[in-house]
């Protein structure tokens, strides 16, 4: 059978550009099938690419009228806004996967199991990232894409009961397939504090930090992060740094005038769009990872420091209590004065950090890309025997 994933996500898009990296490690021993990568990304490139895989590159525009031109293309299938993807139908794929819910292989009649990643626009409505605009053409594509799909793949439970509570999708048709991190984040697991060091010699950091890798959007919360490094500060006389990475996004001024405002700019160093690798060494260096975000309902970051071996300070909403259980210290993320309890208490506490560290090396034994493989090579023969 011949099986197209398409890989629509830059590498600064976050999540989702990890999961499909995810997806796509996961069929990498599947010698059963011949696998077509589409992607948008110049200088993509697979490791280890073996020889049932093709890479194709599409070149695509990125401004904000052709993502919409190409999604309301998708959905009412109207080809002649979609001709750089004409190239996905001479391959004639028995199946498409789309992590990004994209609703491609609809377009071109190509059955498709689609990920739907979350529906937080649903409870969290009046977010600045959730326009008008942006509600409206997240339940037009993914009821869409998940009404039409052979399957759709959801992270969690909370998440299928999303789908079948808001667009009253058929439970039978979903299925739950927790997330890990790419491949990565295992690849530098024993990377040593000394290597480490000297990856990020670069950034002048201080010895000690808490780290917080996340794009600037208002749901990620950093500026109650801010909040609660501030109170620290002048409750404790503690000045607890914090390296930041991730694109710029919507809060991204919001969150450096707040902390030029509160005066923690000696403290915090923010790097941008940092490197899979110095992502790694930054985890293995910082004392904690800290996890403020509002929205779930699990999330890659508090799994790559499990596995890596970074203490967790993380959000208690939604599923993520139970993504990091015992390993992490969990928090009210609309409570700055929690956050800041938690963080102050991780920091002072050396025992503490290692008994959350050692838990998390036990978690992380059952957080392995080979379940994550087998759950979705599963998948893939039931519906191509459907």
């Amino acid at each position: 059978m011949r099986i197209g994933i398409f890989i629509s996500s830059p590498k600064e898009a976050g999540g989702v550009y990890q999961y499909s990296l995810s997806l796509l490690e996961a069929f990498k021993k599947n010698k059963k099938h011949k696998f077509i990568v589409f992607h948008t990304e110049p200088g993509f490139k697979l490791d280890d690419e073996a020889n049932n895989w093709k890479i194709v590159f599409i070149k695509q525009k990125e401004d904000f009228f052709s993502n919409a031109k190409r999604k309301f293309a998708a959905l009412f299938g109207w080809k002649f806004f979609l001709k750089e993807y004409e190239a996905i139908k001479k391959y004639d794929l028995d199946l498409m996967l789309d992590p990004a819910t994209t609703f491609i292989g609809h377009a071109f009649s190509i059955p498709y199991i689609v990920n739907i990643h979350d529906l937080m626009h649903k409870y969290y409505p009046s977010f600045p990232e959730y326009s008008f605009k942006v509600k409206i053409m997240r339940d037009l594509l993914y009821k869409k894409a998940a009404k039409y799909s052979k399957c759709t793949v959801v992270e969690s439970a909370q998440g299928k009961e999303d789908l079948a509570r808001f667009y009253g999708i058929s439970k039978k048709k979903i299925k739950v397939i927790p997330c890990v991190p790419s491949a990565s984040v295992y690849r530098y697991r024993d990377m040593s504090q000394a290597d480490a060091a000297e990856l990020t010699l670069k950034y002048k950091l201080p010895d000690r930090f808490i780290f917080y890798p996340a794009q600037f959007w208002h749901h990620k919360n950093h500026i109650r992060l801010m909040q609660a490094l501030n109170l620290i500060k002048r409750e404790h006389k503690v000045e607890i740094p914090i390296v930041l990475a991730g694109s710029p996004k919507e809060s991204y001024k919001e969150t450096m005038d707040a902390i030029d405002f509160m005066g923690l700019k000696s403290q915090v160093f923010y790097l941008g769009y940092v490197p899979d690798k110095e992502i790694a060494a930054l985890y293995k260096r910082a004392e904690a990872l800290a996890f403020p975000s509002l929205l779930g309902h699990t999330n890659i970051p508090p799994l790559e420091a499990i596995i890596l071996g970074t203490p967790v300070l993380c959000s208690d909403l939604f599923e993520m209590p139970k993504q990091v259980g015992d390993a992490g210290l969990l928090f009210n993320p609309f409570d700055s004065k929690d956050i800041a309890e938690k963080v102050y208490r991780l920091w002072e506490d050396k025992n503490l950090r290692m008994r959350l560290k050692d838990r998390g090396f036990a978690r992380a034994k059952n957080i392995t890309s080979d379940s994550f493989a087998d759950n979705w090579n599963k998948i893939l023969e039931s519906v191509l025997c459907d």
